[in-house]
């Protein structure tokens, strides 16, 4: 069956909010300030919204799933509600609350690092192996360059930080930016609505992650909260994505029962 393309002025006002997002973001970014901008507890506040957020979504997905019988909402919802959970506990279990929580952000990269994969797996285009071997290496390659870079210009404070959160955090951007280039090429955003915000997500979570390698000239406050404030955006994003898709699929059941209908009548 071949899938119906959607208009290619809807994909690019998409992107073009997308793209708009991020400028707004880099310049609230460049411009804050923790006197001028930041309040007492606003991490905190930041950190629970993101948590109740992780959990609806979880919960609509695991519902519709189950409800559904559809695979891949149940393998998001049971994802996303472990997430949530553990962020519970990160705040709940202050002696290793960092270590848990850095735990619920590995968590959701794998999780869109497996949901690309195995789309990856179930393509039915025929890939040139070349080809394919070809984009992978350049892959890696970019992937190493931009570690470098990362880390030239945050060496100082791996020393703060720790050298295995560093590592860590490496590892979560690395799944996190290899799930956002698979996505592109799948392409499956110039037929899925979904498939946009998915790749919304992930660029907001890439950017959070990005924030715990000091390399800006703020404060460890700043770039804590930026993170969070990023971090929430993405999920925020994969939130509209999920109930703007349960939308759409409610809408076409509809019609399709009013065709039928038409057509006894």
């Amino acid at each position: 069956m071949k899938l119906k393309k959607l208009d290619s002025e809807h994909i690019l006002l998409q992107f073009l909010m997308l793209l708009f997002a991020l400028i707004a973001f880099s310049l609230f970014t460049f411009f804050t300030n923790s006197k001028e901008f930041w309040v007492d507890g606003m991490e905190n506040t930041f950190y629970i919204l993101s948590m109740a957020i992780m959990l609806l979504t979880g919960t609509i997905l695991l519902f519709r799933g189950i409800t559904k019988k559809e695979k891949d909402s149940i393998y998001w919802g049971i994802g996303l509600t472990l997430v949530g959970i553990l962020q519970i506990v990160s705040l709940k279990v202050t002696s290793i609350g960092s270590s848990i929580y850095l735990g619920s952000r590995i968590l959701l990269s794998v999780i869109f690092f497996l949901h690309w994969s195995l789309k990856e797996k179930k393509r039915d285009q025929k890939v040139n192996k070349k080809e394919e071997v070809a984009k992978r290496v350049l892959l890696v390659f970019v992937m190493l360059l931009f570690f470098s870079f990362l880390f030239f210009f945050s060496w100082r404070s791996i020393f703060v930080r720790g050298f295995s959160v560093f590592i860590f955090s490496g590892i979560v951007l690395m799944l996190l930016s290899m799930s956002l280039v698979g996505n592109m090429f799948l392409k499956e955003w110039k037929y899925k609505d979904f498939s946009f915000w998915v790749i919304f997500s992930l660029i907001f979570l890439i950017v959070s992650e990005i924030f715990f390698f000091p390399i800006l000239n703020k404060n460890l406050l700043d770039l804590s909260n930026l993170s969070l404030l990023s971090r929430l955006f993405g999920q925020i994003g994969f939130l509209v994505g999920v109930l703007n898709n349960i939308y759409k699929e409610r809408l076409n059941e509809k019609t399709s029962k009013n065709k039928k209908v038409s057509k006894k009548i």
